[in-house]
C-alpha cells in the first residue's frame, strides 16, 4: 500500500520519511475512529437536523482532506486515492447535494487509514 520512492525522492532524508511514516502509522487508530464518528449520525437521535448533518458532513471532508494530504506523504497512493473520493462526495453532502455519505465507502477508508 506505500510506495516510498515518490516521498524520499521529494524528501531527500530517510531519517526523516522514516520519521513522518512512523507519525503516520502510529495516527491511523485515531485516524479510523474519527471518521467513522463522522460518517453516522448521532446514536438515539430519531431524525438529524439538516444543518447538523451539513456540519458532520463539512467535518468529514476536512478529516479525508487531511488523510488524503497525510496519505500522499508517505506514499500511500490508494489510500490517498480513497479519501479523495470520500473528500469529494463529504463536499456534495455538505453542500447540501447529493445522497449523502456511504458508510461503506467510509468503513474501507477507516480500514487503511
Amino acid at each position: 500500500l506505500v510506495d516510498p520512492s515518490g516521498p524520499r525522492a521529494r524528501l531527500e532524508d530517510e531519517e526523516l520519511y522514516r520519521e513522518l511514516l512512523g507519525i503516520f502509522a502510529a495516527e491511523g487508530p485515531e485516524r479510523a475512529g474519527a471518521l467513522r464518528e463522522l460518517a453516522a449520525p448521532p446514536a438515539g437521535e430519531a431524525a438529524e437536523e439538516p444543518a447538523a448533518a451539513l456540519r458532520r458532513a463539512e467535518a468529514l471532508r476536512h478529516a479525508a482532506h487531511a488523510i488524503r494530504g497525510s496519505a500522499r506523504t508517505v506514499g500511500a497512493e490508494p489510500l490517498a486515492r480513497l479519501a479523495g473520493e470520500l473528500e469529494g462526495a463529504a463536499r456534495v453532502a455538505a453542500e447540501g447535494g447529493g445522497a449523502g455519505i456511504d458508510a461503506a465507502r467510509v468503513e474501507e477508508l477507516a480500514a487503511l487509514a
